[in-house]
């Protein structure tokens, strides 16, 4: 049995580490439940509210799904691979007016001819209800010292932390 790593972080550290890269990414992996595929979506992250907005049209398949399944998942990755998180809860279609206006921006702009009145633009609202999140050291030095440290001793490399999270 492979042993966890230490745990280097806090519970509240890592849930910070999480929201902290949700506003850092540019793109996170989003499925309904009932989809066969995760497909990359921007992430606008409003912890207060523990959801995670997404843009997109209301002719797409993921609005077809997420209108049929109502749970999903998203699959969070930083780009220096110090973070990794997998997060599961409801999902669900919105029109709020005041969220589109919250979260607007040129990027999202680019997909809505219309802009904010497009009448295909839809929110779908993630709120996640578990998670299990994983950092890693962000020394390269230190990863390196433990991966030699496990091969010339045996054992496993302690290179980060891993902890589930109810959300709800």
């Amino acid at each position: 049995m492979q042993k966890e790593p230490a745990m280097e972080n806090s519970r509240p550290e890592m849930l910070n580490a999480l929201w902290n890269s949700l506003k850092e990414t540019k793109a996170v992996m989003i499925s309904a439940a009932s989809s066969k595929h995760m497909q990359p979506m921007s992430p606008n992250p409003d912890r207060e509210n523990n959801a995670i907005w997404f843009f997109t049209s209301n002719k797409t398949g993921l609005a077809a799904e997420v209108a049929k399944s109502g749970t999903g998942m998203v699959c969070v990755i930083e780009k220096d691979f110090g973070l990794h998180a997998c997060l599961s809860g409801t999902l669900s279609l919105h029109t709020d007016k005041d969220i589109i206006d919250r979260f607007w921006s040129p990027v999202a702009g680019a997909w809505f001819e219309g802009g904010k009145t497009d009448p295909d633009l839809v929110l779908i609202r993630f709120k996640p209800s578990s998670a299990s999140i994983w950092v890693s050291t962000e020394s390269a030095v230190r990863f390196g010292y433990e991966i030699a440290k496990a091969k010339l001793f045996g054992g496993t490399p302690d290179v980060g932390a891993h902890a589930e999270f109810n959300l709800s």
